[in-house]
């Protein structure tokens, strides 16, 4: 997978979302004929890594075993790995699932608890990936971005003392984890802060619901809000982006590097 920290261009990670509950596509592509179509929709539309999750993370979604994940994004991961390189993420909080998925050959863990599961830390190691680790705790200190920080530092020191190699690090903000309106869109203001660890950033900001709140627009009117924080995120340094809709991300974000590429020549 091309080096995150070395891309001179915005990542695109396209969400794939095996789930009857997710808040934005539930049910959509729970079959795997219609995820596998999905996926190669999103490659053609210029996607760099595809996000494959079988449990929701939305805060009303009933929580499933590992191996009932496993038999949502296994199939899938198997089918795309016979068709594509393109590379594949597994967006679970469970060790089982991860180990089985990067056994098929999934090359990205993307943990929205931040290896909550002791066993993930071993599992991490030993495959040598990049790893995703997001910041979804309820805050701590009343400014988000210390507290953001205060938790990557403390993850970041767990992760090498269990073995995960610091360069293989992801950080994300959990936009529209367990935050109000108002810390979301410091979190977007101040991305530049959280740059001090010299690793790479992600943010997931599609479809959010802040954006309703922002605008004022209809849960299915959230792409150009989504495109707008996106821009800004890129802006302030943010170089991979957790995205539903993956053309018009491209579009965008090349238009924006164009103008940004301009200003540093």
């Amino acid at each position: 997978m091309e080096c995150l920290q070395a891309s001179s261009r915005p990542l695109i990670m396209g969400v794939l979302n095996i789930t009857p509950d997710s808040f934005s596509d539930g049910g959509k592509y729970i079959e795997v004929d219609a995820a596998v179509a999905h996926a190669l929709t999103m490659i053609e539309q210029g996607v760099d890594i595809i996000d494959i999750g079988g449990q929701s993370s939305h805060p009303n979604a009933s929580p499933i075993s590992a191996d009932e994940e496993l038999s949502r994004v296994m199939p899938v991961i198997k089918r795309l790995r016979q068709i594509s390189s393109t590379p594949l993420s597994i967006d679970t909080d469970k060790a089982q699932v991860m180990h089985e998925a990067l056994s098929a050959g999934v090359t990205m863990v993307n943990d929205v608890t931040a290896l909550s599961d002791s066993q993930a830390y071993d599992v991490c190691k030993n495959f040598d990936v990049p790893v995703c680790v997001m910041h979804s705790r309820p805050y701590e200190n009343s400014d988000i971005i210390e507290d953001c920080l205060a938790f990557f530092e403390e993850k970041i020191t767990r992760c090498v003392k269990q073995g995960v190699s610091r360069e293989r690090l992801i950080l994300d903000p959990g936009f529209g984890f367990n935050k109000s309106v108002a810390q979301n869109l410091s979190i977007i203001k101040r991305l530049g802060e959280l740059l001090v660890f010299d690793l790479p950033l992600l943010i997931g900001v599609s479809r959010k619901g802040s954006i309703s709140k922002i605008s004022g627009c209809d849960k299915s009117d959230r792409l150009w809000g989504s495109l707008a924080l996106n821009c800004l995120a890129y802006e302030k340094g943010v170089n991979l982006f957790r995205v539903h809709d993956v053309k018009e991300t491209v579009l965008v974000l090349k238009t924006v590097k164009a103008v940004i590429g301009l200003e540093k020549s």
